[in-house]
């Protein structure tokens, strides 16, 4: 994927491979992989523009990333890509360039999960119970509970 994609647009001014539309190229490669790769992709794609977001290349990618079809899923891969993507943009000046991105990182957004009032209250609770009985919870610390019998 990759390889393919920085040849097609690093290719020499003389070369043939200059008609070639990167973003169909891309596209394309796309439509031939299923679900999840979309999210490696494009996790590997905001790191390659992030290299140089200015060379042929990095222009390039930055064309072809709101073209990965990212879906709902992995959370901790969406935030990665989410802030990613909001990093390229500050690295970018061209308008019509950061209207695409700013367009892909509110879609990234919009899949990523905020706790329902329901988990948030649960988690309150939680920690109520906890300070009612003395004890002190830290993320990622096991908790048990006895009971006298």
């Amino acid at each position: 994927f990759f390889p393919t994609l920085e040849t097609i647009c690093d290719a020499p001014h003389t070369s043939p491979l200059l008609e070639i539309n990167p973003a169909n190229v891309a596209e394309l490669m796309l439509s031939l992989l299923r679900g999840r790769h979309h999210e490696q992709i494009a996790i590997k794609m905001c790191n390659e523009i992030l290299i140089s977001p200015t060379s042929p290349y990095g222009r390039c990618l930055i064309k072809v990333l709101p073209h990965c079809g990212v879906v709902a899923g992995d959370q901790t891969n969406l935030k990665l890509i989410h802030s990613l993507v909001e990093q390229i943009i500050d690295e970018v000046d061209h308008v019509s360039t950061k209207r695409s991105l700013t367009s892909f990182s509110v879609k990234i957004s919009s899949f990523i999960t905020r706790p329902s009032e329901e988990e948030e209250e649960r988690e309150g609770q939680d920690k109520e119970n906890m300070e009612n009985r003395g004890q002190h919870h830290r993320p990622g610390q096991t908790v048990s509970v006895h009971a006298g019998i």
